[in-house]
């Protein structure tokens, strides 16, 4: 009866294959970080009505403000950070391997309709739109660009701070960038390099 033997080189080659198909199996995904936000807008520049009244009927401008601006700047950060991980991207950390993909935001619209009721109430809504440019880890390619719009609505007058009304509102938007295939892509796993491995029999002496 002939035994097959298999010379010690392949042994240690098929281990190799295995741990590289888990390698590749486990491949880290990218995480994608908030590097870069502005805004369009001047001091004073309209950006909705602040309405008030039994019935919504008076209403003043509202403007641009450096407060407004402040506003901006935390939740739309909390807001990408919040929706990013609920899709399960990696923390924006990243590892030796897989530094976060950069995104700047550039908030072109805000519009704030709200009406002010009894008792600190308010009803209305907020809507934004947003472009997105997503930029190489290093941040030396552009790889996608989008705009997303999203908005936020109380159509009852409610305890509600407007500053969690802006978030959803930028949340929503977020969650678009996400959901476009293209940016889906950029976040999946890289495929780890193959290595073929010549063929050279089984030795039945």
């Amino acid at each position: 009866m002939s035994i097959a033997r298999i010379p010690l080189c392949l042994l240690a080659l098929g281990a190799f294959a295995g741990a590289s198909a888990h390698a590749q199996s486990s491949s880290p995904a990218h995480g994608a970080v908030l590097s870069e936000l502005r805004n369009g807008f001047s001091s004073g520049e309209r950006v909705g009505v602040l309405q008030s009244g039994p019935n919504c009927e008076e209403q003043t401008d509202r403007s641009w403000s450096e407060l407004l601006a402040k506003r901006v700047d935390i939740e739309l950060p909390r807001a990408f950070e919040e929706e990013m991980s609920r899709a399960g991207s990696p923390a924006p950390a990243g590892s030796a391997n897989t530094q976060p993909l950069r995104v700047q935001a550039f908030v072109n619209k805000l519009d704030i309709r709200v009406c002010q009721a009894a008792s600190a109430m308010w009803k209305g809504g907020f809507q934004v739109q947003i472009g997105w440019q997503v930029m190489s880890a290093d941040g030396t390619q552009v790889l996608y660009r989008a705009s997303t719009e999203g908005s936020y609505v109380l159509d009852q007058p409610q305890h509600m701070a407007t500053a969690d009304a802006l978030r959803e509102a930028f949340g929503q938007a977020v969650r678009r960038l996400v959901a476009e295939p293209r940016f889906a892509s950029l976040l999946k796993p890289q495929d780890a390099p193959v290595m073929s491995v010549a063929y050279q029999g089984v030795d039945t002496r």
